[in-house]
């Protein structure tokens, strides 16, 4: 049976695609699977079909009604091509893993093909220990890093000769939508949404009046404490915090490197932290030490972190996320006060009655002219000195792709205008750490992963010892 998916865009990923008139904005999420062995070629191909099959959305191209009359909106694209999105090269000397992220990295800058699905699924066999890796490309408008872990469960497998997969749904058809479809659409959800408003307000403003009459003040408080809040979550941010990291560009550049998840768990908790706390902490401390080898110190610097809104009954596709900003306490150079600092941090932003409204404030934003909403929220972003996520892998050590055990599974987000994006995506007993950095803001990228690498052996320190 296939997945449920929503036919519009969200708002929240309306606002991500028309955010890509500026290429330095540009949306694309690169994961890197190392494998022990290549797999199967025509094996993998047939998964990838079915798994096409399942996840409708990997059959979908992005519609946008003229004049921006509505949300884009998905439809099975009639010419879909698996062989498009499917394909297979061998590793460019000497063919270890830096080869391979020097492979993807020029293919994740480079955007995708509107007219057609927003992915690419390439092999790369030929390694020099006998290995493979695979490098997806995936628009971040089509999946979220959660949900992406459970799209990855329509790909692998459990053993590394499982029995056959059952037998494939039938070939979705495909859906010739033209622009006046599209118009028809739009107008056909306007209406339905304004209808829906109508009947919903009476009763809302009935429960809002019952509530004042009962408690005025509260009533009011709650309004005003709401304000405040979206008011914080979009306070304009003019400037970067950071004195080194402040040009910009569309070039990226991909590092990897792999911490044992256990002890950064036990790193965080000996603080009295999460392993989101420990995490966020050994990324400052690396930025701290970055800044030293560049003859400055800094205090904060500003940090924005997806916060997932994702409920177990949600459709499969899409974003279900609120980015925060918030200050992070980059100069504190004891890695348990700082663990401390940013558990309270995190807490007191992801309390923001704000949160919950992200939704809400991305469908004004996105109501505005592109030009205009890309000046104004493209701005904010690009003044962001750095982003952090982190997302949990699939529960258990062991995965299978087409016959070939995954080894390592690194994601590597985009930047979205900020300097570096670190991203942790735990698999067995690792933390899978990819760093993508801009190359503008971060001219010698080979020294930041150096130094994100002392900062995670502080962090880990406070539970295996100075060297340990």
């Amino acid at each position: 049976m296939a997945d449920r998916f929503e036919v519009h865009m969200s708002d929240s990923d309306a606002l991500m695609w028309n955010m890509e008139k500026d290429p330095m904005l540009r949306g694309t999420i690169t994961a890197v699977m190392v494998l022990d062995r290549a797999p199967d070629w025509e094996r993998f191909r047939s998964r990838m079909d079915l798994a096409s099959r399942l996840v409708l959305r990997l059959r979908q191209r992005v519609m946008m009604p003229p004049l921006r009359l509505g949300l884009p909106r998905y439809a099975v694209d009639p010419d879909f091509d698996l062989a498009y999105h499917v394909r297979r090269v061998s590793a460019p000397p000497p063919g270890d893993l830096d080869a391979v992220l020097e492979l993807a990295q020029a293919w994740g800058m480079s955007g995708l093909d509107r007219a057609r699905p927003l992915w690419e699924f390439t092999l790369v066999e030929g390694m020099a220990d006998g290995g493979a890796a695979l490098v997806m490309k995936v628009h971040h408008s089509v999946i979220d890093g959660v949900g992406g872990i459970e799209l990855a469960l329509r790909m692998l497998d459990a053993e590394r000769m499982p029995a056959e997969p059952p037998s494939a749904p039938p070939v979705p058809e495909g859906e010739p939508i033209g622009p006046a479809d599209l118009v028809r659409d739009a107008l056909g959800m306007a209406i339905g949404d304004a209808a829906g408003t109508a009947r919903r307000l009476p009763g809302v403003l009935g429960r809002l009046a019952v509530r004042a009459l009962r408690d005025p003040i509260g009533t009011t408080a709650e309004a005003v404490r709401m304000g405040r809040s979206v008011v914080k979550l979009l306070a304009p941010a003019t400037t970067m915090l950071s004195p080194v990291m402040r040009e910009r560009s569309a070039r990226w550049r991909y590092d990897v490197f792999d911490v044992p998840l256990d002890e950064l768990k036990l790193a965080g908790k000996a603080a009295g932290g999460s392993l989101n706390d420990a995490f966020i902490a050994a990324v400052c401390g690396g930025l701290r030490r970055y800044h030293e080898r560049h003859g400055t110190s800094v205090d904060e610097l500003r940090m924005t972190m997806p916060v997932s809104l994702r409920d177990e009954g949600d459709p499969l596709g899409g974003n279900r996320i609120s980015p925060l900003r918030m200050r992070m306490p980059v100069g504190e150079a004891d890695p348990r006060r700082r663990i401390e600092l940013i558990g309270e941090i995190s807490r007191t932003w992801r309390a923001e009655p704000a949160v919950e409204a992200t939704p809400a404030i991305a469908g004004v934003l996105n109501r505005l002219p592109t030009t205009a909403m890309t000046a104004l929220f493209g701005g904010m972003l690009k003044h962001v000195d750095f982003l952090t996520s982190n997302v949990p892998g699939i529960p258990g050590a062991t995965v299978y792709l087409a016959g070939s055990r995954v080894r390592r599974w690194y994601a590597l987000g985009p930047t979205e205008g900020a300097a570096t994006n670190v991203t942790l995506l735990s698999h067995g007993d690792l933390c899978c750490m990819g760093v993508t950095s801009d190359a503008a803001a971060i001219p010698d990228g080979a020294v930041l992963t150096a130094c994100m690498r002392e900062g995670f052996d502080e962090v880990l320190a406070l539970v295996t010892g100075p060297g340990g």
